[in-house]
C-alpha cells in the first residue's frame, strides 16, 4: 500500500493505493480519482432515491433489473425498466 499525502489550502489530504509507483498515477491523480468517485456515487444515491430504490437488497443484475422495473408505474413497469434499454 501506498500512502499519498496533499495539501490543498491548510487542509492535508491521505489517500491509500495500491499502485506504488507514483510516475504511473501521481499524488494529483490520486485526489481528483477521489473526488470523481464521490461524484459517482453521489448520481447513484440520487437516482436510487427518484426511483424509490433507497434500499438495494441485492447485488445481482437480475435482481437489480427487477427493481429497477418495478420503481416506475407499479401497474406496469414500464418507467424504471425503460431506464435500463
Amino acid at each position: 500500500m501506498r500512502l499519498v499525502e496533499i495539501k490543498a489550502g491548510k487542509a492535508w489530504y491521505s489517500y491509500l493505493t495500491s499502485v506504488l509507483d507514483p510516475l504511473i498515477l501521481p499524488p494529483y491523480v490520486v485526489a481528483d480519482l477521489y473526488g470523481r468517485r464521490w461524484r459517482i456515487e453521489e448520481a447513484f444515491n440520487t437516482v436510487k432515491r427518484l426511483l424509490g430504490l433507497s434500499y438495494i437488497w441485492t447485488g445481482s443484475l437480475n435482481g437489480i433489473k427487477l427493481q429497477l422495473y418495478w420503481a416506475g408505474d407499479p401497474s406496469s413497469g414500464q418507467l424504471g425498466y425503460s431506464m435500463l434499454c
